[in-house]
This record gives C-alpha cells, sequence and structure tokens, in this order.
C-alpha cells in the first residue's frame, strides 16, 4: 500500500493539515493570514478575527515562511504576543504588528490567531528524539505550576523534564498525564509519517490534550544514521548489569543496590559524567577501588569485603550506593540493625531521588549528631525496636566519640600528620626533577604510588571529619541552639589553604618578582584535576594577565559563640552523650574543615606531578596530551614492567583511537543521575535538584561559564561564575573579584560551597543540569540565597 507523505508548511499550514485526522488529542481553531494580506486588508483581516473569535482571549503567534522549515527551524526567533482580547481592536491591532515587525520582511509570512486555553494543567514541549544526537529517546519539558502556555519555549517557566527511550514499556510509566500525551504523540509519528517532530502541546485540567504546533526536527539530517540502533542494542544489557550489581552479595548488607552518579564521592563533580579513560581509572585507582573503605575501616567503620565503590557503565561512572551505604554503619553493630538500616536508605531514596547528592545529611546517619532520635524517627518510624534503637545510638555515640578526639592519638590528628609528612617528600622535588627525570613513566607510577597511600588515604578520612563537622554544627541549628547565620560566621572565620592563595595571587600580581614562589606553592593546581589535558597553573601564561581589583577574604577576628550560645551547646552536646564542648566543637570543626582542604590540595599536587610526567612519557612516545588521555592508567603502568612488542606510538595511538571512538559512541546514551532498576533505563526523570546556597545574601549579575580549558586572563570581576565540575583546581576564580557562583554538581559539603562560605560569596551549589542550562542560557540571574531561589533575570 502507498503511503502518502505528510505535507509541512509553515506553522498555520500544518496545523491546518493535520485537522481532522487526530483523535488522541485535539487542535484549536484557528484564523491565519500573510503579512501582505495585512498590510494591504487590515479592516477585512480583522472583521474576520473578530467573527470567528467574538468575545474569545487570542495568542496572536508567529507562522513565519522559514520557521518550521525542514532545513531550520528558526524557533523562537519571532514574536508572539498572547492573552489579547479580540474585542480591543488596538490591542489586536498592536499584537498583530508585534508578530508582523519581528519578520524580515517576506509579505508570504503568516501570522496565526488562536484562543488562548484557560485552564491550562501543564504545558510543555515532546521531541520525539534527542535533538543533538538523534538518540531513540521521547524528551518531554513539561510546566505543571505555572498554568501558562509558553513557559517551556520561552525558557522562563518551572520546567521538568523526562526522558523516555523509544521502546519503553507502557507500564513503566506512572504518570497518566505521561501517558496522554505519549499516546498524542504516537499517533502524530503515525500521521506524520515517523519523521522526527518537535510537538508544542497542553493539557487541561479535564485531561483534554491540545497540539499547539507540530514541526520536523531541522537538525535530523546531521545525525549519524546508527545513533539509533546502536544507542538501543546496549539497555537489555545495562538492565541485566543493573539486575547483577542489585542480587545479594557476600559479606554485604541490603536486599539490593541503587547506582548514583553524586552519592558519595561524586564521580560527576569530580572527573564528570563521561569522562575520558584516564582520568577515570586513576580515579578508580587513587580513591574507588580500595582507599574509601580502607579509611573508613580504619576510622571505626564497617570493614568490607574487596568490593570497589565504582561501576562505570558505557563510559558513565556511577557509585554502587549499597556499598557506600555499608561504609556508614559501625564496625561493631549488629547484622541485623545494619540489614534494615541500609534497606530503610535505599528505600528512603528511591522514594526521595532529589535527595541523591545530600545522602550524608537527609539518608544516613554517619554520626551521632545531638538530634539524632528525633531525625530518625521521623525519617524511619518504627523500623527498629527501642532496643535496637538503642544498640545503633550507643554505637554511633562510640564512634562519633572516638573520632571528635582532637589529640595527637585521635584520627584526625594522624591523618594531618600523614598530610604534613607528604608536604615533606614534596618538598625535596621541583618541576625541574619532573622535566629532566630520564624515566618519566617509572616516576609517574612511584607519584601515583606515593599519592594513594599518603595522600588520597588521609584525605579519605579528612573527608569524613569534615562531613561529621557539618553534621554536627547542621543539628545544632535544628536543635535552637545556634542560628545558621552564626554558623555561616564560624565557617567564614576559618582561614584555609585557598585563603592563602588569593593573599599570595594578589601579592604576586602586584609584584611580579614574586610569581615564581607563588607558582611553586600553587603551581600544581589544576582546573580538571584528572584531566591530563587541562594546564597547570604553571603551565598558564596568562595566569596573571587582565588584572583588576579583586575580592579578598574580608578580615574577621578568630570566631568564639557567645556565653549563651556556649551554655545551649554544651546542654544539648551532654544530652547526646557527646565528650566535647562548645569551645572543642571550634576547634574539631576548624581542624577537620582546614585538614579537608589541606589534604586534598597537597594529594592534588601528586597528581598533577604524576600527569605532568605522563606527559612527558606521550611526548617521548610519540603522543599527545588528547591521546594519552583516551589511555587506560592499568594500561600504561603494564607497559613499564611487560613491553610493548611493537612501534610503541603505533601501539598506544591505535588503542586511543579505539577508546576515543568507544567514548563518542556512549555520549548519545542518556541515563539519569539515579539507575534504581529497569525504570531508570527506559524512563529517566531528570530530577529537580535542590540546591545548596550559601550566604545569606540576594545578588544579580551577568553570567560567565568556565571549563577546564577557560583562560585565566578573561575578566570575571563583578561577574557571576558557572561552572559544572568545581574541583579545587578552579580556585583560581576567587583572585578574580567574583560576585557569586552556580555549580552544576556539588553538594553541601562540597570544595566550592566550602570556598564560598570561607569568603563569604553568595552560591547555588550543585543546581543540576536543567537549572544550570537555563542559568547558563539566561546569561543574566537573580540569585537569592536568603530565599533559596535562582531564577534568570531580564536585561536592563
Amino acid at each position: 500500500m502507498l503511503t502518502i507523505a505528510f505535507d509541512f508548511g509553515t506553522k498555520a499550514e500544518t496545523l491546518e493539515n493535520l485537522q481532522g485526522s487526530l483523535s488522541q488529542s485535539q487542535l484549536l481553531p484557528q484564523y491565519f493570514f500573510s503579512c501582505e494580506q495585512w498590510q494591504q486588508s487590515r479592516d477585512s483581516v480583522l472583521a474576520d478575527i473578530v467573527e470567528r473569535f467574538a468575545g474569545d482571549v487570542l495568542a496572536v503567534r508567529s507562522s513565519a515562511q522559514g520557521e518550521d522549515g525542514e532545513a531550520s527551524s528558526m524557533a523562537g526567533a519571532y514574536d508572539s504576543v498572547l492573552n489579547v482580547r479580540a474585542s480591543d481592536h488596538q490591542s489586536l491591532i498592536a499584537a498583530v504588528q508585534t508578530v508582523v515587525d519581528s519578520y524580515s520582511g517576506n509579505p508570504l509570512d503568516q501570522v496565526l490567531v488562536q484562543p488562548m486555553l484557560s485552564d491550562v494543567a501543564l504545558s510543555g514541549v515532546v521531541m520525539t528524539h534527542d535533538i543533538e544526537t538523534g538518540a531513540p529517546y521521547y524528551v518531554v519539558s513539561y510546566d505543571d505550576e505555572s498554568g501558562r502556555t509558553d513557559t517551556i519555549t520561552a525558557g522562563n517557566g518551572v520546567n521538568k523534564t523526562v526522558l523516555l527511550h523509544r521502546e519503553y514499556e507502557p507500564d513503566l510509566i506512572e504518570s497518566t498525564r505521561i501517558r496522554a500525551i505519549l499516546h498524542g504523540v504516537h499517533e502524530l509519528e503515525q500521521v506524520c509519517g515517523n519523521v522526527p517532530l518537535d510537538i508544542e502541546f497542553v493539557l487541561t485540567a479535564s485531561g483534554a490534550l491540545f497540539v499547539l504546533q507540530v514541526r520536523r526536527i531541522a537538525l535530523h539530517k546531521t545525525w549519524h544514521p546508527v545513533t539509533e540502533r546502536r544507542t538501543s542494542r546496549k539497555l537489555t544489557f545495562i538492565e541485566n548489569f543493573i539486575k547483577q550489581r542489585s542480587a545479594p552479595r557476600n559479606n554485604l548488607l541490603g536486599e539490593r543496590t541503587i547506582l548514583g552518579v553524586m552519592t558519595d564521592w561524586n564521580p560527576a563533580e569530580i572527573i564528570g559524567v563521561t569522562p575520558r579513560p584516564l582520568a577515570v581509572s586513576l580515579y578508580r585507582e587513587l580513591v574507588t577501588s580500595e582507599i574509601w573503605r580502607d579509611a573508613r575501616a580504619t576510622m571505626g567503620y564497617r570493614a568490607l569485603p574487596a568490593e570497589e565503590l565504582m561501576v562505570v557503565i558505557d563510559h558513565h561512572p556511577y557509585i554502587d550506593i549499597r556499598n557506600s551505604f555499608n561504609s556508614f554503619l559501625p564496625a561493631s553493630l549488629p547484622d541485623s540493625i545494619g540489614e534494615k538500616l541500609i534497606n530503610a536508605w535505599l528505600n528512603r531514596l528511591d522514594q526521595r531521588p532529589e535527595l541523591h547528592d545530600k545522602v550524608e545529611f537527609e539518608i544516613a546517619h554517619t554520626c551521632l549528631d545531638v538530634d539524632f532520635e528525633k531525625q530518625f524517627k521521623q525519617r524511619y518510624p518504627n523500623l527498629l525496636s527501642d532496643e535496637e534503637l538503642t544498640v545503633y545510638k550507643t554505637e554511633l555515640q562510640t564512634l562519633t566519640n572516638t573520632l571528635l578526639d582532637c589529640t595527637e592519638h585521635g584520627n584526625l590528628k594522624q591523618s594531618m600528620a600523614q598530610v604534613d609528612a607528604l608536604v615533606s617528600r614534596q618538598q625535596q622535588r621541583s618541576r625541574i626533577d619532573l622535566e629532566q627525570t630520564e624515566d618519566p613513566l617509572q616516576l609517574a607510577i612511584e607519584l601515583v604510588d606515593e599519592c594513594r597511600h599518603s595522600g588520597t588515604f588521609p584525605f579519605a578520612c579528612l573527608a569524613r571529619h569534615g562531613f561529621m563537622a557539618e553534621a554536627l554544627l547542621r543539628s545544632l541549628v535544628r536543635a535552637g541552639a545556634i542560628t545558621a547565620d552564626r554558623v555561616a560566621q564560624l565557617k567564614h572565620a576559618i582561614h584555609t589553604v585557598t585563603s592563602d592563595l588569593v593573599v599570595d595571587f594578589q601579592m604576586a600580581a602586584q609584584e611580579p618578582s614574586l610569581i615564581p614562589a607563588f607558582l611553586g606553592k600553587y603551581g600544581h593546581l589544576r582546573p580538571g584535576t584528572y584531566d591530563i589535558t587541562s594546564l597547570r597553573y604553571d603551565e598558564s601564561p596568562d595566569l596573571f594577565s587582565n588584572q583588576t581589583s579583586t575580592k579578598a577574604k574580608s578580615t574577621q577576628r578568630a570566631f568564639d559563640f557567645t556565653a549563651e550560645e556556649q551554655a545551649a551547646i554544651d546542654k544539648v552536646l551532654a544530652n547526646a552523650g557527646l565528650k566535647m564542648n562548645a569551645s572543642a566543637l571550634i576547634v574539631y570543626a576548624e581542624l577537620a574543615i582546614k585538614g579537608r582542604e589541606l589534604g586534598k590540595f597537597v594529594f592534588t599536587r601528586s597528581l598533577s606531578d604524576a600527569l605532568f610526567c605522563l606527559s612527558r612519557w606521550g611526548e617521548m612516545s610519540g603522543l599527545s596530551r588528547e591521546d594519552v588521555s583516551y589511555l587506560d592508567w592499568g594500561d600504561i603502568k603494564s607497559s613499564a614492567i611487560a613491553p610493548v612488542l611493537d612501534f610503541q606510538d603505533r601501539y598506544f595511538l591505535d588503542k586511543a583511537a579505539e577508546a576515543e571512538k568507544s567514548l563518542r559512541a556512549a555520549l548519545p546514551l542518556r541515563l539519569g543521575y539515579l539507575l534504581r532498576d529497569a525504570r531508570d533505563v527506559f524512563v529517566i526523570p531528570v530530577n529537580r535538584h535542590e540546591p545548596t546556597f550559601i550566604t545569606n545574601e540576594s545578588i544579580s549579575g551577568e553570567t560567565v561559564l568556565l571549563d577546564a580549558k577557560s583562560s585565566a586572563s578573561q575578566s570575571l570581576f563583578n561577574k557571576i561564575v558557572c561552572i559544572k565540575n568545581a574541583d579545587p583546581g578552579f580556585d583560581w576564580i576567587f583572585t578574580k573579584g567574583i560576585r557569586g557562583l552556580i555549580t552544576q554538581f556539588g553538594g553541601a559539603n562540597s570544595h566550592m560551597a566550602i570556598r564560598c562560605a570561607e569568603f563569604g560569596i553568595p552560591a547555588a551549589i550543585g543546581c543540576g543540569e536543567q537549572t544550570f542550562g537555563r542559568m547558563v542560557k539566561a546569561g543574566n540571574v537573580m540569585l537569592n540565597c536568603h530565599n533559596w531561589t535562582l531564577q534568570p533575570r531580564a536585561h536592563g
């Protein structure tokens, strides 16, 4: 049977051609006319509008000749005017003229008039494929809060998104509204000949689905022809892998697992959502293979079997959250209690996926804080018997009191001593040593080993202390012993290594003779800590160029609690059974926060030096940094003891090319921030994040997007900086007088959260992919940390 191709035209013509073809959705009445008709017969056009839509409130929309074409869509290029009364001739004329004036002068461009929908429950846009790659996903972006019809297309409303693989099972979709939308989409695909579509829709409160616009996706001719087939083929294997990870495992508690990109050691923040092989293999070597669990066992948490923390699904790194949660249990806690806790924690995360980057504060109890019982019973009522809860609290109390020991015998001071010892070793080598070594690969191997045993191990302990300090301070606020503003003042008073960096940078900028000393101390930092293609500070010729007055940390004397605060804190600490007073808490918090930041600063030097040596090894082997970034650390390391029996450049270039091809093929695969089971492989909610807001200030201003390769010479003064992966190498931004900071990834205790608290810089940390993208696109934003809001701001 011969299939007649659907006739696409302008926006108005396409809607007219769909009349009578749809049963799963409806089309609004419409009237359209050309600019030429408007110029020649304005009165007649107005009379037709009034006759058709008398008493209605109208939408006057663009329908230009080039707007919905096959080659380009020109979406959003022209004006539309909403809420125009048909009876108000002057407003109607002005609205039509606004649309006409936004055109380029083609007399055949059209104006489309339709009645406004008044009972909007949900509005949005569906793409029948991923618009950038052509991957086989329905991308449904919608607003179910504002009651408006244009917020998604205008980019200024509440934006929620769900992706559905085109081969999804209907019973995986829980929302009846999404089901109704997809029924309409499937029918439109059939009517339009199964071409990739961009569909604008409205769902009313009564459940009626209206289609406002249908156009072909203009980019579809640029898509790789095998992307859809290649991506679909992977999903069954991914589903099976998740099932295998969720099976019972020896010496691990919990009935299942969940995989996440921002839960515990946060690979999305540190190495990115699709890192290159060298970065991900070094991260595994230095952190997620053994160090993460060995450090916690040393601190008194549960000793775990030889389980890795991170899994990698087609170049997408994930944390195995069951493994992570097991490592948060006190070592002596009975398995019967631990099993209940792990399952409850996983279930809460399943039900509250927006907490995926806040599990240490909102899901698991990793230490005893002052309102432990109240919080536990609110989150997990009737989970444990009174006797079991007493056992759990006692174990947490013992663990916490042990870790709060700030003497030389405590884990905190011992970890800091290990960091100091590594500093001493690092001071014995210079960049010249790295440049002149005759065997850069062997030195790189030694440096990675140094980093693992003497760098990331003590840092893992110090990071846990940092989380404990934050948890205790938060609980004091909840208990009413101190205000959140006073906690912010305490953090602001803590002087970390980044405070030194800003002061030293300012001095070197004013006195160039100090630049060599600055680079000797801070030159190893690079914006992508694990990224060999990211230049170190001492490799960046523009680090000190284009200097403006910077926003240095304001002078503040040492923080002290007031007498009233001290009494209140002492009381709640004692009631919780914690063996410290308010003064000791300040000491602990300061040591933990400073130690965590120093530990990170120090271990990244060994790592950065190792990457420097690897870049030299690459040069000697005929490989660029780009080439080396696609190699696995294990393959590189093994070549030192198992020689390559071929031309070395050919051997490794082949491996790099294969890895690059594999990574490029992985990019169209869309996976969520959490993978709970098959739901999240085929139906992917792009979760709305709850950012961590720093300071209590409200600011607005121009945004600037930075990445690991951004030049340090650009002016950031008074700008709101946007960074996806905000690792320590970006500390240079604090020398540039920035006004605020927005990050896509990051939690309440992330590096940048601590930095902004220290410097008193307003920030939204970890706002998620959608919000981050909207802020960058807006170019000017309002960041209100007091009211916890972040939104685009109109220019002017």
